[in-house]
């Protein structure tokens, strides 16, 4: 297993809360996102945990995409 974790700030260098943090291609496209993605806790910090089988297959994973709450009544 693989864990990626961190934290999500703001300008100001707050955590932000109740942001959605997941898996995306280069494109910004999800990938696995109802599976593997997680929501910041109150201090911004977030916790994915991704099986082993997954990293050995998807090696090109590397971006996580992160969606605020702003962000999302925007559309």
């Amino acid at each position: 297993m693989k864990t990626i974790q961190g934290l999500v700030k703001n300008s100001k260098g707050e955590g932000i809360y109740g942001a959605k943090v997941y898996i995306a291609d280069n494109t910004g496209k999800k990938l696995y996102a109802n599976k593997y993605g997680a929501v910041t806790q109150f201090d911004g910090t977030f916790k994915i945990v991704l099986p082993s089988e997954l990293i050995r297959s998807e090696r090109w994973i590397n971006v996580l995409k992160i969606q605020t709450k702003e962000e999302e009544h925007k559309r």
